[in-house]
């Protein structure tokens, strides 16, 4: 209880459907054969990586401009979508895919934020990707400050 009122909330209702078919917007291309090739720590990696868009969505990214950092939605497809929990050190108990960042969970969505080198039409050049050459594009979404400006 909390100032008289409980804290409790019933427990929310059985999903019964997905929110539809996602929309592959274009695709990812990296200088990463496979998963393993794929950087940790993408930031600390300078490859330049290029978003190709399907032509029906070229126009999406009017607007972004080179220095920008940009949230990369993308998916896993050659993930493990059974995975649950992962290790994180050799002694300690695993802990939930959701307290990680590894691409290995039942919505193998990624994410990375990565910064605008260039911009052409229906092509965006990026550094700080980290996931496999082919890799389907999902959304892009500039990063805001607090104040809601692009992040540079």
């Amino acid at each position: 209880m909390t100032g008289g009122r409980t804290t409790e909330q019933p427990p929310a209702p059985p999903v019964d459907a997905g929110p539809g078919p996602l929309i592959t917007l274009g695709v990812i291309r990296t200088g990463y054969a496979t998963r393993e090739d794929c950087p940790r720590r993408p930031w600390s990696r300078p490859e330049p990586a290029r978003i190709h868009l399907a032509p029906a969505y070229a126009d999406i990214v009017l607007g972004l401009v080179p220095g920008v950092r940009l949230f990369v939605l993308w998916w896993g497809h050659q993930s493990d979508r059974d995975i649950l929990t992962r290790p994180v050190v050799h002694d300690a108990p695993p802990i939930g895919v959701c307290a990680s960042r590894g691409v290995h969970r039942p919505n193998p969505i990624g994410v990375t934020l990565a910064e605008i080198l260039d911009t052409a039409p229906g092509v965006v050049t990026v550094r700080g990707m980290d996931c496999v050459d082919g890799t389907p594009l999902l959304d892009l979404k500039p990063a805001l400050t607090l104040a809601g400006t692009h992040l540079q």
